[in-house]
């Protein structure tokens, strides 16, 4: 049972389940998930209790009970929509030519999440190896991509909102971009779900997203004048959409193969090249890319690791800096970085 789950909430679920449902042969799977399941509850909310059915109306399973003073809401699927759903989880898949895992949508990734994080209460036989074919690892990393192309999508709004001469549109496009920046990190430390819920908690909760908890806090919270002038709001735009950068570069980079144990706030300088704000990484599985307004560039992964390490230091330093990081690149000479590092600012993925 994951330690997220309350004991109480499990057992009443279970009991609900077993006296209401457990005698139906329609009922393939039943599991409780939602808010519970990732550790987002509190001492009001729901108790998800989701099954898969087959029948010609899944939705005559949609109901409520009162427990303990818990409400405990059976949600219904289908089990043609179920079979489809988890298919969708059974691997990672987006590519340049695939973006159908995308397409599910806020709705399908949420439902998709609540399977990867629930907890089983009961499964028939033949419903067995659809589940178990269902990736966690996979899933994750499709929760990773939805908010970076999210956050892609947010930077793009508020360039062109800065470039149309409208202020506000562009600071609210740029603190969604830094929610969904935040959403990357966290999915990369294993901590992913789909819905608004508590962000700063769930950046505060987590070893290797907490560093970030204050500066997204105060990005959110900072005071600022209300209609700004294009000037101030490019200022304040930029500067949220340097901190959704800096943890979508952190977090695809380095909380990809594995989840993310650590991490920490880059300083940023202003004296040498530095990441542009408006770029964002997206791993594909035939390439990894900077995708950005209107814009998308193939890079390798070495070119991927020297963007991730670019905070405005000098340009001589960015070698160094970037095989202190990733030692892997050890043997790489400094020509291939500063090369690396070249070509970065031809693209305008990077500024000086």
């Amino acid at each position: 049972m994951s330690p997220l789950i309350n004991d109480r909430d499990l057992r009443i679920a279970r009991e609900v389940y077993e006296e209401t449902l457990g005698g139906s042969a329609d009922v393939k799977y039943a599991f409780l998930g939602g808010s519970l399941s990732a550790g987002l509850g509190h001492a009001l909310s729901d108790i998800d209790l989701h099954v898969v059915v087959d029948t010609e109306d899944p939705e005559s399973f949609f109901r409520g009970f009162e427990r303990e003073g818990r409400i405990v809401q059976v949600n219904p699927i289908s089990l043609d929509k179920a079979k489809a759903l988890l298919a969708h989880g059974a691997s990672y898949g987006i590519s340049s030519k695939d973006f159908s895992q995308l397409s599910l949508g806020e709705q399908g990734l949420g439902k998709l999440v609540r399977f990867a994080l629930g907890e089983p209460l009961a499964m028939s036989d033949d419903f067995r190896e659809v589940v178990d074919a269902l990736d966690a690892e996979s899933v994750r990393h499709i929760v990773m991509a939805h908010h970076a192309f999210l956050a892609m999508s947010f930077a793009e709004d508020c360039l062109g909102s800065l470039r149309g001469g409208d202020p506000m549109v562009a600071i609210d496009a740029a603190e969604l971009a830094l929610c969904h920046g935040a959403e990357l990190l966290l999915a990369a430390a294993g901590d992913y779900y789909i819905g608004r819920k508590f962000l700063a908690a769930r950046l505060a909760r987590s070893y290797a997203c907490a560093p970030f908890a204050k500066a997204v806090w105060h990005a959110r919270n900072q005071e600022f004048p209300y209609q700004p002038s294009v000037q101030e709001a490019t200022q304040r735009a930029e500067s949220l959409l340097t901190l959704a950068n800096d943890m979508a570069a952190i977090g695809m980079v380095d909380g990809w193969d594995q989840p993310l144990k650590s991490a920490a706030v880059p300083e940023t300088q202003n004296a040498g090249p530095r990441r542009s704000p408006y770029f964002f990484p997206i791993r594909m599985t035939d390439c990894t890319m900077l995708h950005g307004p209107d814009e998308r560039h193939k890079v390798t992964e070495p070119m991927m690791k020297v963007w991730t390490t670019l905070t405005g230091r000098q340009i001589d330093e960015v070698p160094d800096q970037t095989r202190g990081r990733y030692p892997e690149l050890s043997s790489n000479d400094d020509r291939k970085f500063l090369g690396a590092v070249e070509k970065l600012l031809e693209f305008g993925v990077a500024v000086s």
